[in-house]
């Protein structure tokens, strides 16, 4: 039997959560409902110790005066003395894949089908925004080829953040059942992967890093989790434990599955 093969499935119900794990070798024959969703749980519902900071901007003209300033939400910006909403539709969004049933003896669970969610970004009609975001959750690895270190859109935290590698531009999925996490944006166009990796490592990984993406006013920004076999890796880490992230619901507890909250931190106008 294969190693992905799962003995048995125990109904369990399970929260809003994205849960990423598992290679081409994940295949269930056990067919399970799941859980898998994406949330919006707001905007500037965020932790204010490090993603609910106001995006302060200069305005529409590009020029910095008292007339000018305003505080806004996380996900504005100050035009004319007036805050006028960008990306507020993405914070606090959510990508959910939870365990329908009991791991096998390779930590792999079944899972639902893959979702996607675009969201339309607002904004002054030809204006251009850098947008900052906040990725934190439960993935595990994929392998991607062709892809491109993302370089300058991955901005250091103070704790330099954890595992920021696994955020790349570009990329073709490899041919195996491992979970694709993607973010895409139309204008301008671009691709980015948030677990890239190796694929058929049997466990977790925590993701907490902090991105800038240049975006169009009006640009649609689609998410996309995609459990290809219909299993996921179970919530353990490489001890063996299972990993709760700080601050993010259910935290305390561990989530039972993969997921990544997405929360906007800032917008600035770009041109």
């Amino acid at each position: 039997m294969s190693p992905r093969t799962l003995l048995c499935v125990i109904p369990v119900v399970t929260c809003v959560a994205l849960y990423a794990c598992g290679d081409d070798a994940k295949s269930n024959p056990v067919s399970a409902t799941s859980d898998a969703a994406l949330t919006d749980v707001g905007v500037g519902k965020t932790d204010s110790s490090s993603d609910g900071s106001s995006a302060l901007d200069a305005g529409a003209d590009g020029v910095s005066d008292a007339a000018d300033a305003c505080a806004c939400e996380a996900g504005a910006v100050c035009s004319n003395g007036v805050c006028q909403d960008v990306a507020g539709s993405l914070g606090g969004a959510r990508w959910e894949l939870s365990c329908t049933g009991a791991p096998n003896g390779s930590n792999v669970c079944s899972t639902g089908a893959a979702f996607q969610k675009t969201v339309t970004l607002s904004g002054a009609s030809g204006k251009a925004y850098d947008v900052t975001l906040r990725f934190r959750g439960l993935v595990e690895q994929k392998t991607y080829t062709a892809t491109t270190d993302a370089g300058a859109a991955v901005g250091a935290q103070p704790d330099g953040g954890i595992n920021p590698a696994l955020f790349v531009a570009g990329g073709t999925p490899a041919s195996d059942g491992f979970n694709v996490y993607r973010l895409e944006v139309d204008s301008p166009q671009q691709t980015y992967h948030l677990n890239a990796g190796a694929s058929a490592i049997y466990h977790c990984f925590e993701i907490d890093y902090l991105v800038t993406v240049r975006v169009n006013a009006g640009a649609q920004v689609k998410l996309t989790a995609d459990p290809l076999d219909g299993a996921i890796i179970a919530n353990k880490g490489q001890s063996g434990s299972p990993i709760v992230v700080a601050n993010v619901p259910p935290a305390p507890a561990p989530y039972n599955g993969q997921f990544v909250q997405m929360d906007v931190v800032a917008v600035t106008a770009a041109n």
